[in-house]
């Protein structure tokens, strides 16, 4: 008897199981194709939204050196990235630093700003780009170091307050891909640098590089308008802030 009643209740119950299944799942996709009509509105507000131009580095050497006059006394400002190991600039993040180089060496800035994490001994991002410079045979007066650029925000924030007005004088470096990003948050705290890209990109920065640049258009596009940015703060911590 009850063997019959369980065989009689089997199909109702897998039949609600199925209907609960289906609703998970629509509603699966509705809220995905949601998150990804989000995602895309806010990165094209962000890549759309700056005036900025951004040059390759060659094109700046061979056709665009009047745009670069020289009486204007630019900084080069170079975003950190990853390092390695060994305590040597990842191949992006060398990228950047031979563009800074070059524009030194072409007599297009007066000096260079590395920005980047800079809070721990292990990981010290602007520090690692400094040795690099050094080791280009750039003088050490001409680099200037930020350890509070954890993020591209706080970096272009804490380089306003430390060069006002001048920022819009500033030449910033990174690869393209992550240039606009930068560019709308530096015209979003009133400023209109230039900025330049490596002309050619090393294999990490044609996938990754893109890939990551997706969502943190996202977060730029709430630190502009939310007028927030990480604690600058974690830099006052010192190097006890990580082994």
């Amino acid at each position: 008897m009850k063997d019959d009643i369980k065989n009689t209740g089997s199909p109702a119950y897998l039949m609600i199981l199925s209907g609960l299944f289906t609703m998970l799942f629509r509603l699966f996709i509705v809220l995905a194709v949601m998150s990804a009509s989000f995602v895309l509105i806010i990165n094209l507000m962000v890549v759309k939204g700056t005036n900025g131009e951004i040059l390759d580095i060659d094109t700046v050497i061979s056709q665009n050196r009047e745009t670069f006059n020289p009486k204007k006394n630019r900084t080069a400002i170079v975003f950190g990235a990853s390092v390695l190991k060994n305590q040597e600039p990842s191949a992006m993040f060398k990228d950047r630093l031979d563009v800074a180089v070059t524009l030194y060496n072409s007599g297009l800035v007066k000096d260079i700003l590395v920005t980047g994490d800079g809070t721990c001994y292990s990981y010290n991002e602007t520090a690692v780009g400094k040795k690099y410079l050094i080791g280009k045979k750039i003088p050490g007066p001409a680099i200037k170091l930020d350890d509070s650029g954890i993020d591209t925000y706080n970096s272009l924030f804490s380089a306003s307050k430390k060069y006002g007005n001048s920022l819009s004088s500033s030449v910033l470096i990174s690869q393209e891909f992550h240039l606009k990003r930068a560019l709308y948050i530096a015209e979003s705290l009133g400023f209109s640098p230039l900025a330049v890209s490596p002309s050619l990109q090393k294999e990490e920065s044609l996938w990754w590089g893109p890939f990551r640049e997706v969502f943190a258009r996202v977060k730029a596009y709430f630190d502009v308008h939310s007028k927030s940015f990480a604690k600058i703060s974690l830099s006052l911590q010192g190097f006890n802030s990580c082994k």
